[in-house]
């Protein structure tokens, strides 16, 4: 790990929601986005060879609003499909083969909501590619919850089906969902799904306090903190009723807001066609970054790395994690990926490897304070054949591990 980092420049800057760089086989591709807003053709994913070396940037015809572009989705066989939303006026997928040849142009027509005049990102938006030959794309709009999830042909004029979900994880027959919340319970009344790739429900779990955090070919990691939330309601339930019997302080009440609970984190591993558990955990501490591959699971808690292999766990202590949920009392750690069995991950002191501390070029994003929420950030970064890529604003950074 004596190599230094290397710098390959991007056709665009960081776009939207976006950073994080998708490798599949030989394939880099990346999102980006021009900083004007001019008509005509901008780029909004630059494809690279896995060693960094440019093959071709899919553009976008813009008629002059801002333009944002989802996560790229990499095939097997090199295709290259990503959703570009301009505001108010259309969500599209473009794409092309591993060779640079353009597909056809794939409208979601107005099934979309684009009419509030955004000024900044609020439509999120996803795509992946399906062992079918065909694609998934949702969305949701995070200013109503609006959910959207279709599976799509190349240049087809409508979905094959879609539905009001949000699609949050795709394996090699199924994809995992999750259904539209209930606002009137504060978002909390919504469902884990499994669907076939027709669209078909195969199981479905209670979301509340639940939330996945990645997908395989044949399986799911679900995150359940159930236990901990009721605790802390519970907790704060006794201080407001202790403050309004006049047995606590409003300092009391407030410190209650800050509780962090004894009880444990739920890691599950579920069969993704039947969302029945290959094997469950119990973890101490909020799970505060997890990463899931066919080789491994692994989670980082307050206190520890623990990662999993054939459902065997590993322990690796760490230094204890101390943070408020609201303002961060510190940048929290995330999982880039693995190497060689072991678990790749960064926090604000570095990238760390086997024990070993890589000073970073950039900021690592993607950390996320808000250990309810309903999805784990994802970091600008990854690992792929044998190397750490990490997004910068408008460059990509390469190290070989």
């Amino acid at each position: 790990m004596v190599t230094a980092w290397r710098r390959v420049a991007l056709p665009g800057r960081t776009s939207g929601f976006y950073e994080r760089p998708v490798a599949a086989g030989a394939t880099l591709a990346v999102s980006v986005s021009a900083e004007e807003a001019e008509p005509g053709a901008v780029p909004v994913v630059a494809v690279l060879d896995i060693d960094g070396s440019p093959a071709f940037t899919l553009s976008y015809d813009r008629a002059g609003r801002d333009v944002e572009t989802s996560e790229p989705c990499v095939d097997a066989d090199g295709t290259v499909r990503a959703a570009v939303y301009e505001h108010d006026v259309e969500l599209v997928v473009v794409g092309a083969t591993r060779d640079g040849a353009l597909l056809p142009r794939t409208s979601l027509g107005s099934e979309y909501p684009l009419h509030a005049s955004d000024s900044g990102p609020k439509l999120g938006t996803y795509i992946a590619a399906t062992s079918d030959g065909g694609f998934v794309v949702s969305y949701h709009y995070r200013q109503v919850r609006n959910y959207f999830v279709g599976k799509y042909r190349d240049g087809a004029p409508a979905a094959l089906w879609h539905l009001p979900e949000l699609l949050v994880g795709v394996a090699r027959e199924h994809l995992v969902t999750y259904t539209a919340p209930d606002r009137a319970s504060r978002y909390r009344d919504f469902e884990i799904v499994g669907r076939t790739l027709d669209g078909v429900k195969r199981w479905e779990l209670p979301g509340d306090e639940r939330f996945v955090a990645g997908t395989t070919s044949d399986a799911v990691l679900v995150i359940d903190r159930s236990a901990r939330a009721r605790e802390v309601s519970e907790y704060q339930l006794r201080a407001q009723e202790a403050f309004i019997s006049e047995y606590a302080s409003e300092a009391d009440v407030d410190a209650a807001d800050r509780y962090l609970p004894a009880a444990p984190t739920r890691v599950a591993w579920l069969d993704v066609a039947t969302g029945v558990p290959r094997w469950e955990a119990n973890v101490a501490g909020d799970v505060l970054a997890a990463h899931a591959t066919e080789r491994m699971v692994a989670v980082i808690t307050n206190h520890a790395i623990v990662s999993w292999a054939g459902g065997v766990a590993t322990t690796t202590p760490i230094a204890g994690i101390v943070y408020d949920r609201w303002p961060p009392s510190r940048t929290l750690p995330v999982i880039v990926g693995d190497h060689d069995g072991a678990v790749v991950w960064a926090d604000d002191a570095g990238l760390h490897v086997e024990g070993s501390t890589i000073e970073l070029p950039c900021t690592i994003d993607g950390f996320h304070p808000n250990t309810r929420e309903r999805a784990l950030t994802k970091p600008n970064a990854i690992v792929a054949a044998g190397h750490v890529y990490v997004r910068d604003r408008d460059a990509l950074w390469i190290h070989e591990l």
